[in-house]
């Protein structure tokens, strides 16, 4: 699901965003799993995020991205983290816009150990 999010805004395909988003919202406060938990992406809050900026809905985004944000780290899941804080960080909001170079100074803003 997380896939069909992302390529909907790389895309700019908002009904296929909008669809994920409604089916992605009841799960919100959930860990975003592939498969039988092999693998997690972190809060499903981030795909929502990415979602909400596909459908124009950039303060919902935020509140997204802040939500994912504290539930990865609840989570102790610090690279999904590190992606929500880089979704908050100044700058272009969409992550196939942002360059990774972006990603450690988000990083290094919220927890010293990166």
């Amino acid at each position: 699901m997380l896939a069909l999010v992302e390529l909907s805004a790389a895309l700019d395909d908002q009904a296929i965003a909008r669809a994920a988003y409604d089916a992605l919202l009841p799960y919100a406060d959930l860990p975003l799993m592939a498969s039988m938990a092999i693998v997690c992406f972190g809060s499903v809050h981030r795909a929502l995020g990415i979602a909400a900026l596909a459908i124009d809905k950039a303060d919902l985004a935020i509140e997204h991205f802040a939500a994912g944000l504290a539930a990865n780290q609840d989570l102790g899941h610090r690279p999904a983290a590190i992606q929500c804080q880089a979704e908050l960080a100044p700058g272009p909001p969409a992550p196939q816009r942002r360059p990774r170079s972006a990603w450690p100074r988000a990083a290094g803003a919220g927890d010293p150990r990166c």
